[in-house]
């Protein structure tokens, strides 16, 4: 064999494993396994992320399922989350499905909008509708041991198709927290919660209060702040500070964009590089901190970082907004526009605990009331109730209640 025919097939042979290996870890494999009717019905409650992934799965081998929704649209907690800025806080590019890589992202961190639109693409790819039942809340999920089936029945009493196994997607992020204020119906004014955000409502030219400073709140402030928003005063409560590493979000170039749609190997090789940064930076951070103590030192990066966000002329909120204790403790924040959209005229800090309402505002806890026309809360959701308000009992021998632990027979 000459050395061109030698050189022809090792790039021939090259090729095609690339191509495989392309299509192996980047194509959208749609093709589903014939429906087998005499497998046992499987069960899924909620159709965000988590409610798809199984869905998929089940679909692709030809288990029969239906999956039950809440509300209108599937979607989980991008369909509910529209408050001005929501965007994710996981790179776009490891926020995808491993089998239904996205290589449209526009930015390093997508917006609601945009992670919205992948989700409803991976349900018309997989033929994941008509699997779903909308407006359909389970409120009663009972097991009986010796018919070994779930029986299923939904806030209007309605009864369920029966099924053999339950798969709980429900999620941690589905059930809006709203604090239980002394006088929180007395308020005249405007209410709502970041997750139910009211967009029918101008907030131009009016006092908004923001009570919380988490996640959902660093995202919101920034578009409150700004000059388009118009607002007449902004009052931020915050209890605990948080450690806020800067962004640094762009735009992908659109040559990037063209070569990981042409070439969408690369975009794998991206969302690759992503995930080993991320998982060595925690572990860095988190497992080798007994011995070099890098947390301690990460933890003084970052604080030194904040410090100098903030001009001289705002020295005394450094003060608050920098945390005094170890990185880590709890949940960290990423934004470049927060600390700067503190520090403009009208909006105004206030790092205490809100204990009451009044018709007119919030009251702190140091007595001082805050006049609002809109009070908005960034007050995170109740994570500890994983399948609330569903109430899920086993009946048979030896069975118990989830919640209580309570025999049914």
């Amino acid at each position: 064999m000459s050395f061109a025919v030698w050189v022809a097939a090792t790039v021939v042979l090259v090729t095609a494993c690339a191509l495989y290996l392309q299509r192996r870890l980047t194509g959208w494999h749609t093709a589903c396994a014939p429906v087998d009717s005499a497998a046992p019905l499987v069960g899924i409650v909620g159709s965000g992320f988590g409610g798809i992934a199984c869905a998929v799965h089940l679909r692709r081998r030809g288990i029969p399922f239906v999956v039950f929704e809440k509300s209108p649209e599937p979607g989980g907690t991008w369909r509910d989350n529209t408050y001005p800025g929501c965007a994710c806080d996981v790179p776009s590019f490891l926020y995808s499905f491993s089998f239904a890589l996205n290589l449209r992202w526009t930015r390093k961190w997508a917006k609601q909008r945009e992670i919205y639109a992948y989700v409803e693409a991976v349900l018309e790819a997989f033929q994941l509708r008509p699997h779903i039942r909308t407006n359909t809340e389970v409120a009663s999920a009972e097991f009986d041991t010796a018919a070994g089936v779930w029986r299923l029945r939904s806030a209007e009493g309605e009864a369920l198709p029966e099924c053999r196994v339950l798969i709980c997607c429900v999620g941690q992020l589905s059930h809006p927290n709203i604090p239980a204020l002394p006088g929180l119906e007395c308020f005249k004014g405007e209410q709502w919660h970041t997750a139910r955000y009211r967009h029918d409502v101008e907030v131009r030219g009016k006092k908004v209060v923001v009570v919380g400073s988490g996640a959902s709140a660093i995202q919101l402030i920034p578009q409150l702040a700004s000059d388009e928003a118009g607002l007449d005063e902004l009052v931020l409560f915050q209890r605990t500070p948080s450690f806020i590493l800067p962004k640094g979000d762009y735009e992908y170039p659109p040559a990037v964009m063209s070569l990981f749609r042409a070439a969408p190997i690369f975009a794998w090789m991206h969302r690759t590089w992503i995930y080993l940064m991320q998982e060595t930076y925690w572990w860095l951070a988190l497992k080798m901190t007994s011995w070099v103590n890098i947390n301690a030192k990460m933890s003084e990066m970052i604080r030194k970082h904040m410090r100098k966000e903030i001009d001289d002329e705002h020295a005394a909120m450094r003060e608050v907004v920098v945390p005094t204790y170890a990185i880590g403790c709890k949940r960290i924040l990423i934004a470049d526009d927060y600390l700067p959209a503190l520090q403009r005229k009208h909006v105004q800090l206030v790092p205490e605990r809100v204990v009451k309402m009044t018709e007119r505002g919030v009251v702190a806890k140091s007595g001082a009331e805050y006049q609002a026309d809109v009070v908005i809360f960034a007050t995170g959701f109740r994570s500890q109730d994983f399948v609330a308000p569903m109430k899920v009992t086993v009946t048979g021998k030896n069975a118990a209640s989830a919640e209580g632990g309570q025999a049914e027979g």
